[in-house]
């Protein structure tokens, strides 16, 4: 463990002097922030991903409260210094182990003193031109299904700095593009949650403040000059993402009556996501995932539909034979296909005899459907996303617990 949270320091104190978060426009549709620049954009030669990237730079410190995209996987979160954290918390034990793990980057970040950058150096969502890397911390904590020990690790600071103004825009930042890295239960208690750390900031935004009767001047004894400015910040933040949270709320509401998003499932998703980065899956999985969503929208044409379940199929033989390569001994050659891989996992014991052939069934299904016909209904896109979601939670929890050998996702 000592070794562990040495490793991560290094990799925060990096963070904190030279960023590496950040969200990138993944859909291959135009964004409609971009729309009239449209055509000037592209006879510049600059295409959906770099607008979608200008759409989001052009909101950030201009919009309060930000609007929530209804399709969370427009945007996709990457960071290299991410995804060495997630290395390092594949090796550590679950349970407690983890939960120390977790306090200690909170214990290093929320109330450490940042220095001043150069504009430059310091990227969104540095606040005045300071870097942290708690906002990273905050993406880790969220992201691994930690946000209590993200409120404990907050409620402990004594007064508002850089560091927490900037995590929470990076909050506002996250919830806009990939809302449902948070559940519907998390969204409903976070006005709750946020109440002393608001309340902490918030008295730091005056000194003094006449009674409402105005007839009283009231004196601010927890007041502290040179706290107001990054105060004031921390609150309109945490107000902005409150509202952003009830954006959320309604869009999950909105899916479970049109039958088109399930709050179980969506929670399902992403521990799928969680799972596959701390065992060292290849990232290209977790996109192949976001591609299927991006063809299932609401305004999905047939041969949208049927793109959707061969991203799909690409998954399932990925999460078969990527996760066979975990489990194999020294000597041991890595099955080259899905069939081989499948079959090392039954003899492995990572699957089950009727496992194995519920998935074999629904590999070949899905490969039918995905190549052969011309058109794929969307009942039947959804239903096969959601099984193999749900599928890959069961396989993956099967493979954690069986102390798989960790590698690093790709950057």
């Amino acid at each position: 463990m000592k070794a562990a949270i040495e490793q991560a320091m290094l990799i925060l104190q990096e963070e904190q002097k030279r960023p590496t978060i950040k969200y990138q426009y993944v859909s291959a549709a135009w964004p409609v922030e971009m729309q009239f620049q449209e055509y000037q954009l592209k006879s510049q030669g600059y295409g959906a991903s770099a607008a979608g990237t200008m759409a989001l730079a052009q909101v950030r410190d201009k919009q309060r409260p930000r609007r929530v995209r209804e399709n969370p996987n427009d945007y996709a979160f990457e960071s290299t210094n991410y995804g060495l954290l997630m290395a390092i918390f594949g090796q550590i034990p679950a349970g407690n182990p983890r939960l120390m793990f977790i306090r200690a980057l909170l214990t290093y970040t929320v109330e450490r003193a940042v220095p001043h950058l150069q504009p430059h150096q310091a990227p969104y969502p540095s606040w005045n031109s300071h870097a942290s890397a708690l906002p990273l911390v905050g993406e880790f904590c969220i992201r691994n299904g930690h946000v209590d020990l993200l409120i404990e690790g907050l409620n402990k600071a004594k007064l508002p700095n850089p560091s927490i103004a900037g995590m929470f825009r990076e909050l506002e930042e996250m919830i806009a593009v990939n809302f449902d890295v948070f559940s519907d239960a998390e969204l409903l208690a976070m006005p709750a949650a946020l109440k002393d750390v608001r309340a902490m900031a918030y008295q730091q935004t005056w000194e003094t403040k006449r009674d409402r009767g105005g007839t009283k001047q009231l004196r601010n004894s927890h007041f502290r000059q040179g706290f107001s400015a990054v105060g004031r910040e921390i609150v309109d933040s945490i107000d902005g993402f409150l509202q952003e949270c009830e954006q959320a709320r309604y869009f999950y509401l909105k899916g479970a009556l049109q039958q088109t998003r399930s709050p179980e499932v969506e929670g399902d998703k992403k521990a799928v996501v969680d799972y596959l980065t701390t065992l060292g899956f290849d990232d290209l999985m977790v996109k192949s995932l976001n591609a299927a969503e991006q063809d299932m929208q609401i305004t999905a044409t047939p041969f949208e539909l049927k793109n959707a379940l061969g991203h799909l199929r690409s998954f399932l033989e990925q999460l078969h034979i990527q996760g066979a390569g975990k489990v194999l001994q020294s000597g041991e050659t890595l099955p080259g296909n899905w069939g081989r891989a499948t079959k090392l996992l039954r003899d492995k014991g990572i699957i089950s005899q009727k496992e194995e052939e519920f998935i074999t069934s629904l590999y070949t299904i899905v490969s039918d459907e995905a190549i052969h016909p011309l058109i794929a209904a969307r009942e039947y896109a959804r239903l096969f996303r959601n099984i193999v979601i749900e599928y890959g939670l069961l396989f993956l929890t099967s493979l954690q617990k069986k102390s798989v050998k960790i590698t690093a996702a790709t950057p």
